[in-house]
């Protein structure tokens, strides 16, 4: 089953994050815990851990792109998963 992982809102005012860079590529297996990718926010630049576990089926925010809180910018799930 395809995951959705969104932009989650770091602190309290957080309405926008740009993507500094991702730690895993398409197709890498990660797991729950893993650092998956870094956030700089207004006030701060944070790794961000993994809360799935499976493949990076899609990358959807690349580095140097802001996106607003609750976005989807990946896709993870098994090798077979079709992509929506």
């Amino acid at each position: 089953m395809i995951q959705e992982v969104r932009l989650a809102k770091i602190g309290l005012t957080m309405e926008t994050g740009t993507i500094v860079q991702w730690y895993k590529r398409e197709g890498d297996f990660v797991k729950e815990g893993d650092p998956f990718f870094e956030v700089e926010t207004d006030k701060a630049t944070q790794t961000v851990e993994s809360f799935v576990t499976g493949y990076v089926r899609k990358l959807l925010a690349k580095p140097g792109d802001e996106v607003p809180v609750n976005t989807v910018i990946a896709l993870v799930g098994d090798r077979e998963d079709e992509l929506p």
